[in-house]
């Protein structure tokens, strides 16, 4: 596993982006941003990546690209660069995560998610089937003679 930040030119608009990634150089990965990705992918030949600089840690690598991001100029994000914002501090978890939420926030939530799809549709859940197998079980034991 490499991790290493990058930068990519788009050569016909005059862009950049900017990023990290853990994986290898030769593995195909573009970037994770869709939008950058969608225009790569409309018109690849007008590209060309750099590889930046390579890192021993997933940690490095992430302070790595937070300083290159933060030498963007706001007003950048978006037009000079297909970056659109710096986002938190890499390597801070979510400001809420761990954090019981009030009776309100749920009652929000549920109300937001009330007739959509599950995000776990079509994967199943192995932790039911394997209550259930256990459940049959224990309906029909098994005599064991002696």
């Amino acid at each position: 596993m490499q991790y290493f930040t990058y930068i990519w030119l788009d050569k016909n608009r005059k862009m950049y982006y900017i990023g990290m990634h853990e994986g290898y150089i030769d593995d195909n990965y573009i970037s994770s941003s869709r939008w950058f990705n969608g225009e790569y992918n409309f018109r690849p030949s007008d590209f060309t990546k750099k590889i930046l600089k390579l890192f021993n840690t997933r940690t490095e690598a992430l302070q790595e690209e937070a300083r290159l991001l933060s030498m963007i100029n706001e007003h950048e994000f978006g037009k000079k660069y297909y970056n659109i914002k710096t986002g938190r501090k890499k390597g801070t978890p979510a400001s809420n995560k761990g954090k019981p939420m009030s009776e309100e926030q749920r009652k929000k939530l549920s109300l937001a998610k009330l007739g959509k799809p599950s995000v776990r549709k079509g994967i199943p859940n192995k932790h039911k089937a394997d209550c259930l197998e256990n459940k049959e079980q224990s309906a029909n034991p098994r005599s064991i003679t002696v």
